[in-house]
């Protein structure tokens, strides 16, 4: 759950109470090793301390994990995705060891590593360097043996063509992203969900952001 204070003492402590409160009530405690609170960039290290001295959390700074998915502010990075690419990247050198044949590995590739980023390309627009880089891994299991490096006999493009146009049906991860956001713009033209209806008073009707734009300072979403 995301929370949002003014930082200032007396409501700082009433939060702590609810929480307190809460605890008492539901018998569930806050686990205070995984929550956090983040600050603007402009407040100074001795007002941070004090935040943190009233309401016994760490401070932590953008960007953060939240659900998997880092939060940040400005234009995504290469870096806020690493562990994405790094989780990837260790699941292939786990099945390294094992001997896969082709076909084996052309499996893995559709049902398990295809799906690791699945969660994170639904709701941000990854750097395409990013999501080239996990390709570019895929490419590799693929073709190469035991760690040895292989020719690539067929460029990754053609791979990811269905089986009826030459390819091994591997579905291409910068489509998928694409295909994965366009829901929201569907929703966002369709739909009247409480997403839709804070979207659309923020931002105005899909008509006006066609004409106007999206502004710099919009969310990624």
């Amino acid at each position: 759950m995301l929370f949002f204070l003014n930082g200032k003492k007396k409501s700082i402590s009433n939060f702590c109470k609810l929480l307190k409160e809460y605890e008492e009530f539901s018998g569930q405690l806050i686990n205070r090793d995984k929550s956090c609170f983040v600050v603007s960039s402009t407040m100074t290290r001795q007002r941070t301390d004090l935040i943190s001295a009233w309401s016994n959390f760490e401070g932590q700074s953008l960007p953060i994990k939240y659900l998997g998915i880092p939060l940040f502010k400005g234009r995504a990075r290469a870096l806020y995705f690493e562990d994405l690419v790094e989780r990837i990247s260790s699941r292939i050198q786990n099945w390294k060891c094992k001997l896969l044949s082709f076909g084996g590995k052309l499996t893995l590739i559709k049902s398990v590593l295809s799906s690791m980023p699945i969660h994170v390309f639904s709701l941000l627009k990854v750097p395409k360097m990013v999501s080239n880089r996990i390709q570019k891994l895929f490419a590799n299991f693929l073709w190469n043996s035991q760690g040895n490096s292989r020719l690539h006999w067929i460029g990754w493009h053609q791979i990811c063509h269905p089986f009826a146009e030459g390819g091994l049906g591997i579905r291409n991860m910068n489509t998928v992203m694409q295909s994965l956001q366009s829901k929201f713009a569907w929703r966002f033209t369709q739909g009247d969900s409480l997403w839709v209806q804070i979207v659309r008073s923020k931002y105005g009707t899909c008509h006006r952001i066609l004409q106007k734009g999206i502004r710099p300072s919009s969310s990624h979403c």
